[in-house]
């Protein structure tokens, strides 16, 4: 995906946050891997997530984003049914007590 992006001149980023500790506890939101906001500034850019859960990522991230004067577009993999009015789109839905295990989640 980043190959054909770049060569079509988009770019791929990354921006890591998390809400849930190593004990799947959601608390406070913590950035791992911050984005230059600066450089998008102006531009439309398309945020997925693995999972809308809380919905707490997304809101926040719309925050930053608007603030930053940038428009986004929000997509998860997974969303739960009480989130879905937050994204444009998802692949699945997730039941409110499910958890998903991410293979990157394995240990």
């Amino acid at each position: 995906l980043q190959y054909e992006l770049n060569n079509n001149n988009h770019k791929l980023l990354s921006y890591g946050l998390s809400s849930y500790d190593k004990d799947n506890n959601q608390g406070k939101l913590e950035t791992y891997q911050p984005l230059n906001l600066k450089a998008l500034k102006g531009k439309t850019v398309i945020v997925i997530d693995d999972i809308c859960d809380s919905g707490n990522t997304i809101r926040y991230l719309k925050n930053v984003f608007d603030q930053a004067g940038i428009k986004a577009l929000f997509m998860c993999i997974y969303t739960k049914r009480d989130t879905e009015h937050l994204i444009e789109t998802s692949a699945f839905y997730a039941e409110d007590n499910e958890w998903i295990v991410f293979p990157w989640e394995k240990q």
